[in-house]
């Protein structure tokens, strides 16, 4: 596929700069720019080529949060709580919907080291009394995992 595409582009390339040679010649008034024709080929090929290069590392991070649905939530999460203690500024029943979800960041594979806000949030709400009590319920699957 590289070596296709590669072979392509040098095609293009050699064909844009080979049209103006065989254009010289012919009737003054017939004249046509074939600087300007081969210059717009030449930009729209140079485009496509920064286009792709771009989209590499554009990709790497829109595939890694598509990959792992759950470090794209800790991302809103991270957003949402930057400058604030609690999703809705107060501790509310916003936090208190999230906050299982968030819990289970191992079965998710989500590092919560790499998303700080989220971290604090989930420690801050982990440390509460009554949500170490409403953790054993309905049985004790043992502590609170703490990132």
């Amino acid at each position: 596929m590289r070596r296709t595409l590669s072979f392509t582009f040098m095609a293009l390339a050699v064909m844009c700069f080979a049209v103006p040679v065989f254009a010289q010649g012919g009737a003054a008034g017939s004249a046509t720019n074939w600087v300007a024709i081969t210059s717009g080929f030449a930009m729209a090929i140079a485009s496509a080529v920064c286009g792709i290069g771009q989209s590499k590392a554009t990709a790497a991070a829109c595939e890694g949060l598509a990959r792992n649905p759950a470090a794209r939530a800790h991302h809103r999460n991270k957003q949402r709580l930057a400058g604030r203690d609690f999703v809705a500024d107060d501790y509310s029943i916003a936090d208190i919907a999230i906050w299982p979800w968030v819990s289970r960041y191992e079965w998710q594979t989500v590092d919560l080291g790499a998303y700080a806000n989220v971290k604090r949030w989930y420690t801050a709400i982990a440390k509460r009394p009554a949500v170490q009590r409403g953790y054993k319920v309905p049985k004790d699957v043992g502590e609170i995992p703490m990132p």
